[in-house]
């Protein structure tokens, strides 16, 4: 009693104290790692869709949108918006130009005149009538024009630095003239721009963005109560960020409680008690502490959408106490071992989005990878199997017919719509598949755009240096000079021309100073009339604050446009426009995932192989009827298959095999916790498709109608056959790890993708077998000659089917074999002794017409790969015959054949007991030959040969041939050089197990 007693306190102490440990160490990797919750909607894509030099401008602008029907109500309302504007978030905000910025430009200009020269008056330059038109708009500009030079006649006599000036883009740069307000007519309202650029740590702050949002819709409600009449708009990537932040943040919180409370309830129902609750829970508590860890361990920034993803290891990590508080005492074991292949096949099926482009899809697989394994461990090493209250098996074993029946129809009618909507599946991933704005925020956005001189959709950014490049801004302003852009795009060299055009223009200024100086002068009351000193090169202490913050970001310069259509980008420059860009990638992406899914299928299944053996097979159907349904039910719907769907796919394929394993396993008392794995799993995931977040609402969309779907088709499959030394084995033991299944499997991989997804599956099987199966180890202790024996049989079993797509057979001896064809299609007949080196029967491709091939093996040894060949052989060239029926009979029958054209094929290199054998010399050594196979040829009088074909290289292979004459000892003598020889240059070829 008291050691039981001492055993609980134990338990409960491990209990309680592993999540506590957990936590702490999750605690210390917070305060010594210090990672940001990213909130930023470029992080859902990581850093390949949008440089620093964009990104960074971006992610911290802010705009207002400010429109009323009257202009001057407008601009009025900007200012007073822009003095609600919540003080500690933004770095600056700007109704207009800050105090002294065009006075402080003005100022610039006035002292780098040198070469600043308007283009207009740059052509006027070039000749004497234009440069004395130039004098003269000059003289009229100081004396009879209403509106002043910007510059005394002593600074600028000739108004050209005036010139420049006004011919500049201002709105773009935050210095118009008129009013400093970026305004524009839109739709019959007037529209000013307000810009906030917030401060460094706010836009990387979800919570700060959040509480600036929520300040600043209150300060545009205040505006719109005191100004009747004036409405506001919010926009810009900040904006975005915030809102899809609040409506994460707010989802995460019903869905957290949506799948806690179904989980309590469904633990109230299945264990009768609310004590359950607290091992349940505390596993809950467990997965989450080790996820978490996980996130901080491996990543320095994780994005709020990862912890979105995250929740839904709730329906995960609650299976395992399911299965371990239901399981019987005396199903322990297997309860362990069922639990061991779940969380196996789950974890290949998160390996692939480990190995994402998106990060915030690897920080959710290795968050519910974490999960999965603390969960796992917390179970198996602080719970108590069989603790919860266990059914007896129902009546009729673990599936009665009932339900059996029930759910093979509800699979049927799956697969019926499965089958409706497959032959129309589009796969491709929109870009409103990763991220839609709400409609009002889009137009906002659309209306933002024309305000600044953008095109929507269409407008992305040119950057030129940066990414460490350390480039002179002369270089940079060269650069960007040279490229063919629109009329009218603003860019820093407009503003900083660079050095070679304004030397080129400071010598034609020049020229007319010395023609028209002294006039200009005296006309002007000016005692000298000196031109201005040469220009020097820019540095980017030169750059005005207003131009740097318009035009620059770091050491790159930034121009809000694209270059004209076949325009070449110098050395240095790249365009990015952000939603092409991530379209692109999205494109990419799905390829990706496409392939990488097409390889986790059998991967899964290679591992399902190694742990279930024959079961294997029967298990992979509910993934992949699951699968296929969902796939169907996108297409009805009108949706393509996009990235995220096939993310989720690598989920379902993980967990719809937990339900085969479970169900067929462990009998009627495991259909209880599978149920409610299922449940749980359906509603953590089902719940996503619910919310806003399109990559959440994706996953949710194929787990929801996903999981059910593979839970009934599990329940469909027939119970799993017995295992131990009891099952029944094929033919005399012999034939190891046969599985009809597994070979009907490959064959469908072959009509499917062709000889080389066969070769792959049939590789794979080979080592998997190898490794297994103590019996295949003892036929051979090279993995390598196993793996080329299961190509064998697979070339052999297409070869016999008449498939499409056969094996590539090339002479070893184009003479010998010549001969061998020109008997074979003169219809002259000819026996082939074979041997158990290569794969004969793929020499039949050579064949001509109907010549057909009759080949004698022995059944009794492989009877599982013989079914198989029986099923397939009626398609092909190859007709099989069973060696123990060999009678005199038989003899007259192949006489017939071999007179008709046919060809005999039979092996022999096998001198098996109770027969006569010949033994003759091998090598240093010698070999017992099958005696009545040579006297048989003999008898036939047709030509006799020896054959062999082996593989060179998967589907290619190297025909060997001989020609046999003389007494049955000389052919058996001819026939072991000729083996010796083939043997001697492929080893590895020599499939005869019987011969060490």
């Amino acid at each position: 009693m008291a050691a039981e007693r001492k055993g609980r306190t134990a338990r409960l102490a491990a209990r309680i104290g592993a999540p506590l440990v957990l936590a702490v160490v999750c605690a210390l990797l917070f305060l010594f790692r210090s990672p940001s919750i990213r909130t930023s909607l470029y992080e859902l894509a990581g850093d390949a869709a949008v440089p620093d030099a964009v990104r960074g401008k971006s992610e911290r602008l802010a705009a207002a949108l400010v429109s009323a029907p009257d202009a001057e109500e407008a601009r009025a309302a900007a200012v007073a918006f822009a003095a609600l504007v919540p003080d500690g978030f933004c770095e600056s905000v700007r109704a207009q130009p800050g105090e002294g910025a065009l006075s402080s430009f003005l100022d610039f200009v006035q002292r780098n005149r040198a070469g600043l020269v308007s283009r207009g008056d740059a052509a006027q330059l070039e000749t004497p009538d234009g440069r004395g038109r130039i004098a003269g708009a000059a003289a009229r500009r100081f004396y009879s024009s209403p509106i002043p030079p910007l510059f005394s006649p002593g600074e600028d006599p000739f108004c050209l630095a005036d010139g420049f000036v006004a011919g500049l883009p201002f709105q773009t740069a935050g210095l118009r003239q008129a009013d400093g307000f970026l305004t524009a007519e839109i739709d019959g309202s007037t529209h000013v721009l307000v810009l906030l650029t917030l401060k460094d740590d706010v836009a990387a702050n979800g919570g700060l963005l959040a509480e600036f949002l929520a300040q600043t819709n209150e300060a545009v409600e205040r505006l719109r109560a005191s100004r009747p009449g004036v409405s506001v708009a919010l926009c810009g990537v900040p904006v975005h960020t915030a809102t899809a932040g609040v409506r994460t943040k707010r989802e995460i919180g019903i869905l957290s409680t949506i799948s806690v409370a179904f989980i309590v309830a469904l633990c109230v129902l299945v264990f009768h008690s609310a004590q359950w609750v607290v091992p349940v829970a505390l596993t809950l508590a467990t997965a989450a502490v080790a996820g978490g860890a996980a996130l901080l361990l491996f990543f320095d920034r994780i994005h709020v959408m990862s912890l979105l993803l995250g929740t839904t290891a709730l329906g995960l990590v609650v299976d395992y106490s399911f299965h371990w508080l239901l399981s019987a005492p005396e199903r322990i074991r297997g309860t362990r071992r069922s639990m061991a292949v779940s969380f196996a096949t789950t974890q290949i099926g998160f390996l692939p989005l480990m190995a994402s482009s998106l990060p915030v899809l690897r920080q959710a697989a290795v968050f519910l990878s974490a999960a999965l394994c603390g969960a796992l461990a917390y179970v198996l090493l602080c719970e108590r199997p069989g603790a919860g209250p266990t059914s007896a098996p129902a009546e009729g074993g673990a599936n009665p017919a009932g339900r059996v029946r029930a759910a093979r129809l509800a699979v049927a009618l799956s697969l019926a719509v499965a089958l409706v909507g497959l032959p129309r599946v589009r796969i491709g991933t929109p870009l409103t598949d990763l991220y839609r704005p709400p409609a009002a925020l889009a137009e906002a956005e659309r209306v933002f755009a024309e305000v600044r001189g953008a095109s929507g959709g269409e407008q992305g950014t040119l950057v030129l240096g940066g990414d460490g490049e350390d480039a002179a801004l002369e270089t940079l302003l060269a650069r960007e000079a040279e490229i063919d852009l629109p009329d009218g795009v603003p860019r820093l060299s407009r503003f900083l021309p660079p050095l070679g055009e304004r030397v080129k223009n400071h010598e034609l200024v020049k020229r007319l100073y010395d023609e028209r100086g002294a006039a200009q002068g005296e006309m002007l009351g000016l005692d000298s009339m000196a031109p201005p000193p040469p220009p020097k090169p820019w540095n980017r202490d030169d750059i005005p604050a207003a131009l740097k913050d318009a035009f620059t970001a770091g050491d790159a310069l930034v121009v809000p446009s694209a270059p004209q259509p076949g325009s070449p980008l110098p050395k240095g420059a790249a365009y990015y426009n952000p939603q092409r860009a991530l379209a692109t990638l999205l494109g990419d992406w799905t390829q990706e995932a496409k392939r990488c899914f097409a390889w986790t299928l059998p991967a899964i299944f290679a591992a399902l192989l190694l742990l279930r053996r024959r079961a294997a097979l029967a298990e992979m159907l509910p993934p992949l009827c699951a699968t296929s349904v969902v796939a169907g039910v996108l297409t009805l719907l009108g949706s393509s298959v996009n990235l995220f769907h096939i993310i989720a796919f690598f989920l379902l394929a993980g967990m719809g095999i937990d339900y085969a394993v479970f169900i067929r396993s462990g009998g009627a008392p495991s259909l209880k916790p599978t149920l409610c794995s299922m449940l749980t799993s359906a509603v953590g995931f089902g719940a996503l498709a619910f919310v806003s977040f399109p990559v959440a609402r994706a996953l949710g969309i194929v787990m929801g109608v996903g999981l059910p779907v593979a839970f009934l088709c599990a329940l469909a499959l027939p119970p799993a056959a017995p295992a131990g030394p009891s099952a029944p084995r094929g033919g005399d033991g012999n034939e190891h790890f046969a599985s009809s299944v597994g070979i009907e499997f490959l064959l469908f991989l072959y009509r499917v993708a062709g000889l080389g997804l066969l070769h792959v599956g049939a590789t794979l099987a080979g080592y998997v077998a190898w490794l297994c199966s103590r019996g295949v180890r003892a036929a051979s202790l090279q993995p390598g000659r196993i793996a080329a024996f299961a190509r064998s049989l697979a070339d052999k079993t297409v070869v016999m089917s008449g498939g499409r797509r056969l094996p590539e057979v090339v002479a070893a001896d184009p003479d010998a074999l010549c001969e061998l064809a020109s008997d074979v299609e003169a219809g002259r007949g000819a026996f082939i002794l074979s041997s158990h080196c290569g794969t004969i029967e793929v020499l039949s491709v050579l064949g001509k017409g109907g010549t057909r091939f009759h080949a004698w093996m022995d059944f009794d040894r492989t009877s599982v790969f013989n079914s198989i060949y029986l099923r397939h052989a009626k398609n092909g060239k190859v007709v099989l015959h069973p060696i123990s029926g060999f009678g005199p009979e038989t003899i007259f029958e192949a006489g017939d054949a071999i007179d008709s054209g046919d060809c005999l094929i039979m092996a022999a290199d096998r001198g098996g007991t109770g027969r006569r054998v010949l033994r003759v010399p091998f090598g240093d050594g010698e070999i017992a030959l099958h005696e009545g196979a040579f006297r048989l040829a003999s008898l036939l009088g047709h030509p006799v040969y020896f054959a062999a074909c082996v593989e060179t290289s998967p589907g290619r292979y190297l025909a060997y041939a001989r020609r046999l004459v003389g007494s049955v000892s000389e052919m058996a003598r001819g026939y072991a050089a000729a083996l010796h020889a083939v043997v001697s240059a492929h080893p590895a070829q020599w499939f005869n197990w019987g011969e060490k």
